[in-house]
């Protein structure tokens, strides 16, 4: 070997091993590194320093990567963190963050617990993939602080800036994504990372190709974004902001959307089947979506939560939900969210809660300034066959929004939703509904809701129901609203609505229904509810409408101060069945017809305590208009001030037959014209009943009431009172109107017509029937101070009294003119004039019956006719026969001859003991004998009796007063014989026998009387007896009671009550007993000369009753004196046997005056008694109780009070 090549060898082995220490020093020094480490990373390599982030040599758990930020100087990333814990973060005190970019992804994290604090990862690029700036995958625990994210591309891949997948608990604070791409999530994706917080984070200027322009989180559960900003992001799809796919539970805090964009759907952030998402005092403004939800989109994600939430300028282009647009989101809760100059194309500006959106709670909400074809402010849908929706609304409020269609607060197509406190104002819709709009939504509940100041170019001003049920409002209030119909409100199809305090104030239609129009929508009911100051400024119904809306009901409801340009001020009607129950019209104008209230076509009408005050209608029915409106029924309804410029002051009725009113009542109210009360045309069969007429005023006829063309009117117990008319009629006027009936307790009084009829006025009028009717203190200026018949034949009056009537010329009661055929009987005229006729045929007198009469007299037959000096027959007339009929007959000129004219007088019943006497009245013999009546005229009679062989008694006096009867009763006495003890000897009388006796006399008397009520009286006369008159008082309703007296002797074994007994007298009583009395009283008379004889005077009679063993005595009263005896009566507790006798020592009998009596009885027929029989005869029927009240020979006259 040479030299030269052992050098070389030696200089290859030296240059071998110099390149093998080289290539282990590396490894030596990596063997040499502690973990966790530090590594700073510059612009300058100083010291340890690297200047590449590639450049170190080792990344391990718990390492440090410092990077030092110059401006303008950039970091190549592309670096792995796979080791836990490991924190990359700016160099303390660098002036910049420093700048991580390149074409590769900046930072790829497949370790637990990394953390980036202070960088600027901007500007990398990727064609295809995920995460530019950092993508981290399967692992738990990502911190992102304080950093920048700017101009990054995934190119179509997801998360231009940060991929994050199955990443749990990611943070990400104070830090800014800005214009970033990627194809979903511009700024951020997050993809089944569950607790993702991103707090004060700014997304800004992202892009995404499909969703999420800011952030995407799918299968991301628990994300919280506090105090996050999207600002300008853009999603060609869906969510220009952030989207959310089934994300559930997201919880947004103060989170801020603004200007994002979305082709699609959800402007600013968009909620897939993201369930229970929780908005709190976020803000979504100025952001847009070609389509659905502006602002933001909630799309199957039950339970969502707003509150404080705010929802301002934003914009669905094409669609709906400017705002906010939930589908397929039950359970939504919007608390204190407010969403304010929205926008939508189509429906809801505000908010658009889809057809499959069940249980929506919104309260505390505001919607204002909002803008869409639908439901300017919300739209809550319901489509046929949806489940139905439950949606309550509570504290919410709708102000200035805005529908170029219907709903301009609010839309709602949904069943079962609710409105509590909730407030419509100044809302407009161009078409149905300013405040909102209920379409086919079946149900719905306002209470305490207020609609104000809100308009409709069409129909409800305040709110418009279509086609929606059973709606029910109670305190809801509707105030200055505006429509062409149904100013505050319109139902339409809409049956059962039910309105309670609910309020219609100040609401103006264009042309009809002020208030509210009920159209078509039957059962209405309406409780305790107000219509104050509406307006129908060109058709009818100021305060409300209800058209085809059958058997609607008001109860307590007030009409008051609205008006109307044609009919119905208060109310229109065109409806069947309406039900009104204390519902009052006050104040109400109707430029047409029907001040307070217009009915057409609304048959069955029923009006119960309602009342019409200070109506007034330009022409017909101040109070109330009915036209063609059949059957309508008031009862209890009150007229009063009410005003008509031409007819029907108070009601007008037209085509309205069968009109029923009971207890009515018109007062006060004016008609220019025709009808000041009432005034009815062509409706025949009006029924008046107990209804009033008083101080009504018609300056032409009809005062009180005006019928024409309306025939068969019946009035029973109806008064009018202080009516005026100017011409005729001064109470009512009937003209073309056959067969009225005025009945029982009719009263015309204090009526005045300046021409004719001041009570009544009947012209062409024909067979009109007034019966038990009174006529009293009318006054006519010409003719007819009560009444006027014109042209009206077959006029019938019966029972009916003219009392005190006045006419200047003739005719103060009644006057007839071409009058043909009236009846006229049993009536009372009382008049200065009574009656005068032309041309005129009547019959003034019924056939001669037997009946009580106007006078009180026993016989029917003609008139009572009294003050009219020239036919005051019956005061002065001569009644030879005491028949209570005049002798002569009183000829009416013009009109016929009362062939039986009454006496005006009273009855009195003349009785005496025994009977049979002859009567004599003022020194006349009647030629009747006692007992018997006489009808006799009115003023003091001297009246006595005399029978054969009796002594005849004093005259005495009666006053007879009209009407009266006044019962007189005599007890004769024999003429005095020689005998030494003279006993008063009965009156033969025709007795049954006692079937035990075979045969004799029996001084046996009874009578029976029924139906005393308690506290009435009965009296019985008695014959044979010393008795002559028993009296009962019932003490409770006593059915029947059957009464015998006879005279008996002292029983054996019991001692004499009395120094001397005049006689003794068994009285027992039958079907009743003692216990349902409460007295009884005993007649009778004693005569002097017994008293004489046993040396007693007056006052030591008593009267004594056998009873419980022992005699008792009785009160005993002298009555009376005559030339024959004394008079007494005795009072007892019962009946038994009674003693009649004297005692020296007896109790003193009070002495009293003697009393004539007054008691009112109902007067009996007369008749001419039978003579009375002399010999007794023999009776085949057994003596029995049934015998003595049939038969027995006993004059009996039963008088009940």
């Amino acid at each position: 070997m040479t030299e030269d090549h052992m050098c070389n060898s030696r200089a290859r082995i030296a240059i071998l091993c110099l390149i093998a220490g080289c290539l282990l020093l590396p490894a030596a020094a990596s063997a040499a590194t502690d973990h966790p480490h530090t590594w700073n990373v510059s612009k300058i390599e100083v010291g340890d320093n690297y200047t590449s982030l590639l450049g170190i040599p080792e990344i391990g758990d718990g390492d440090t990567i410092r990077i030092w930020g110059v401006e303008g100087y950039t970091y190549e990333g592309g670096i792995t963190i796979n080791a836990p814990n490991v924190t990359v973060t700016r160099w303390e005190g660098s002036p910049a963050q420093p700048l991580i970019s390149g074409t590769a992804r900046a930072f790829t994290v497949s370790a637990d617990n990394a953390t980036f604090r202070g960088l600027n990862i901007s500007g990398n690029t990727l064609s295809f993939g995920s995460g530019a700036g950092i993508d981290a995958y399967g692992i738990q625990g990502l911190t992102i602080a304080e950093c920048t994210f700017a101009g990054n591309t995934g190119g179509s891949g997801l998360g231009g800036a940060l991929h994050a997948q199955r990443v749990d608990h990611i943070l990400v604070e104070r830090t800014v994504f800005t214009g970033n791409t990627a194809d979903s999530g511009g700024g951020a994706y997050f993809d089944s990372s569950n607790y993702v917080a991103l707090t004060d984070t700014t997304f800004a200027n992202n892009t995404a190709e499909q969703n999420g322009g800011g952030a995407f989180f799918t299968g991301s559960t628990g994300a919280t974004l506090t105090g996050a900003t999207f600002t300008n992001n853009t999603a060609v799809y869906g969510g220009g902001g952030a989207f959310f796919f089934n994300s559930a539970g997201a919880a947004l805090t103060g989170a801020t959307f603004t200007n994002n964009t979305a082709t699609n759907d959800g402007g600013g952030a968009y909620f897939v089947n993201s369930v229970n998402a929780a908005l709190m005092d976020t803000t979504f403004t100025n952001n847009t979506a070609t389509n659905c939800g502006g602002g933001a989109y909630f799309r199957g994600s039950p339970g969502a939560r707003l509150t404080g939430t705010t929802f301002a300028d934003n914009m669905a282009e094409n669609s709906n939900g400017g705002g906010a647009y939930f589908e397929a989101s039950a359970d939504a809760a919007l608390t204190g969210t407010a969403f304010t100059n929205n926008t939508a194309k189509s429906d809801g500006g505000g908010a658009y809660f889809d057809s499959s959106c069940s249980r929506a709670r919104l309260t505390d909400a505001t919607f204002a300034n909002n803008t869409a074809t639908n439901g300017g402010g919300a739209f809550f849908s319901w489509p046929l066959g949806a489940t139905p929706m439950d949606i309550a609304l509570t504290d919410t409020t709708f102000t200035n929004n805005n529908a170029t269609e219907n709903g301009g607060g609010a839309y709602f197509a949904s069943t079962g939703t609710t409105l509590t406190n909730t407030a419509f104002t100044h809302n407009t819709a161009m078409n149905w509904g300013g405040g909102a709009y209920f379409k086919d939504s079946a149900d719905a509940v306002l209470t305490d809701t207020t609609f104000a100041n809100n308009t409709a170019t069409n129909n409800g001003g305040g709110a418009f129901f279509r086609g929606s049920t059973g709606a029910a409002l109670t305190r809801t209030t509707f105030t200055n609203n505006t429509a062409d119909f149904g100013g505050g409100a319109d139902f339409e199809n809409s049956a059962d609505a039910a309105l309670t305090d609910t309020i219609f104030a100040n609401n103006t239609a264009d042309y009809g229904s002020g208030g509210a129009w009920f159209a078509y929508s039957p059962n209405a009911n309406l409780k305790r509810t107000i219509f104050a100051n509406n307006m129908a400024k060109y058709l009818g119904g100021g305060g409300a409408c209800f058209e085809g809306s059958t058997n609607a009901t008001l109860t307590d409801t007030t009409f008051a101060n609205n008006t109307a340009a044609q009919n119905g001020g208060g109310a229109y009607f065109v409806s069947t069945g309406t039900t009104l129950t204390r519902t009052t019209f006050t104040n109400n104008t109707a430029a047409q017809n029907g001040g307070g209230a217009y009915f057409f076509n609304s048959a069955g009408a029923a009006l119960t305590y309602t009342t019409f005050v200070n109506n007034t209608a330009t022409m017909n029915g101040g109070g109330a208009f009915f036209t063609d409106s059949t059957n309508a029924t008031l009862t209890d309804a009150t007229f009063t001030n009410n005003t008509a410029a031409e007819n029907g002051g108070g009601a007008f009725f037209i085509k309205s037959t069968g009109a029923v009113l009971e207890g009515a009542t018109f007062a006060n109210n004016t008609a220019t014209n025709f009808g000041g009360g009432a005034f009815f045309i062509s409706s025949a069969g009006a029924a008046l009943t107990d209804t009033t007429f008083a101080n009504n005023t018609a300056e032409q006829n009809g005062g009180g009431a005006y019928f024409d063309g309306s025939d068969d009117a019946a009035l029973t117990g109806t008064t009018f009172e202080d009516n005026t008319a100017v011409y005729g009629g001064g109470g009512a006027f009937f003209v073309r109107s056959e067969g009225a009936r005025l009945m029982t307790g009719t009263t015309f009084a204090n009526n005045t017509a300046t021409n004719g009829g001041g009570g009544a006025y009947f012209a062409a009028s024909h067979n009109a029937a007034l019966t038990n009717t009174t006529f009293e203190n009318n006054t006519a200026a010409r003719l007819g101070g009560g009444a006027y018949f014109e042209s009206s034949t077959g006029a019938a009056l019966t029972d009916t009294t003219f009392t005190n009537n006045t006419a200047t010329i003739c005719g103060g009661g009644a006057f007839f003119i071409s009058s043909t055929g009236a009846v006229i009987t049993n009536c009372r005229f009382e008049n200065p004039t009574n009656i005068f006729a032309e041309n005129s045929t009547g019959v003034l007198n019924a056939t001669r019956t037997a009946g009580t009469n106007i006078a009180g007299g026993p016989y029917l037959g003609g008139n009572l006719w009294l003050t009219d000096p020239t036919q005051n027959i019956s005061e002065w007339c001569a009644d030879a026969d005491f028949d209570g009929i005049c002798d002569q007959t009183l000829e009416i000129p013009n009109l016929g001859t009362d062939a039986l004219p009454l006496v005006y007088g009273g009855t009195v019943a003349v009785s005496s003991t025994p009977a049979g006497a002859s009567v004599h009245v003022d020194g006349v013999n009647t030629t009747r004998t006692t007992d018997t009546f006489l009808y006799l005229p009115v003023g003091d009679h001297t009246i006595t009796v005399s029978l054969a062989g009796y002594v005849t008694p004093a005259n005495r006096t009666v006053t007879v007063v009209s009407g009266t009867n006044t019962p007189f009763s005599f007890s004769l006495q024999p003429v005095p014989t020689p005998t030494p003890t003279p006993t008063p000897t009965p009156t033969p009388t025709q007795t049954p026998h006692s079937h035990s006796s075979g045969g004799g006399h029996s001084d046996v008397s009874a009578g029976t009387a029924s139906n005393i009520p308690a506290g009435g009286h009965a009296s019985f006369a008695v014959q044979g007896s010393a008795i002559s008159e028993v009296g009962v008082t019932a003490g409770e309703t006593v059915p029947e009671v059957l009464l015998t007296v006879e005279r008996g002797g002292l029983p054996s074994g019991v001692d004499a009550p009395a120094d001397a007994v005049y006689e003794y007298d068994e009285v027992t009583l039958y079907r009743t007993t003692d216990a349902a009395l409460a007295g009884a009283s005993l007649n009778f008379t004693i005569p002097k000369a017994w008293l004489e004889e046993h040396g007693f005077a007056p006052e030591n009679v008593v009267v004594y009753r056998y009873h419980d063993g022992a005699w008792h005595a009785l009160p005993t009263h002298i009555v009376g004196e005559d030339a024959y005896g004394y008079s007494f009566t005795a009072e007892s507790p019962g009946f038994s046997l009674f003693a009649i006798g004297a005692e020296g020592s007896g109790p003193a009998p009070t002495v009293t005056a003697t009393v004539t009596p007054t008691e009112t009885a109902t007067a009996l027929p007369v008749t001419t008694p039978a003579p009375t029989a002399t010999t007794p005869q023999q009776s085949p029927i057994p003596f029995g109780l049934a015998a003595l009240a049939a038969g027995a020979a006993l004059l009996l006259r039963g008088r009940r009070r």
